[in-house]
């Protein structure tokens, strides 16, 4: 059934992409082109989603947005960070490793560009507090 492909993740997640994608209609048209919900073939043939890609004359910028609340617990060398809303605890891919992957695999597309500075943005939703890991 067509409904049943949408779980109240994915959900939250096509709503913080919408979100960053007022934010985008900010920028300045005549210097960064901006590019939403790409699909690619990564180097292991697996494909990557990347949420928004914006090209300028300052780089590349892959943002990775995560529409989570509650507190946050990670850091860049984790492999998996943890979602904490009350005593409720769920883990979930490290959003650095995630979007790290996703500019290995514009890089692989687009060879010509390896002297312009890709730029990784890992966007939480306002709700969501980044905490210091102590776990």
């Amino acid at each position: 059934m067509f409904f049943e492909r949408f779980t109240k993740a994915n959900i939250k997640g096509v709503i913080g992409e919408g979100v960053s994608r007022l934010f985008f209609l900010g920028l300045d048209t005549n210097e960064y082109k901006v590019l939403h919900n790409i699909t690619l073939q990564n180097t292991q043939g697996k494909t990557t989603q990347i949420d928004h890609v914006i090209v300028s004359i300052y780089g590349i910028f892959v943002v990775e947005t995560k529409n989570y609340q509650g507190w946050i617990y990670g850091n860049e060398i984790d492999r998996q960070w943890t979602q904490v809303i009350y005593k409720k605890r769920q883990q979930f891919y490290n959003p650095i490793k995630q979007n790290q992957g996703h500019i290995k695999a514009l890089k692989g597309m687009l060879p010509e560009y390896k002297n312009i500075p890709f730029i990784s943005i890992i966007n939480f939703a306002p709700k969501a507090t980044l905490k210091e890991n102590t776990f």
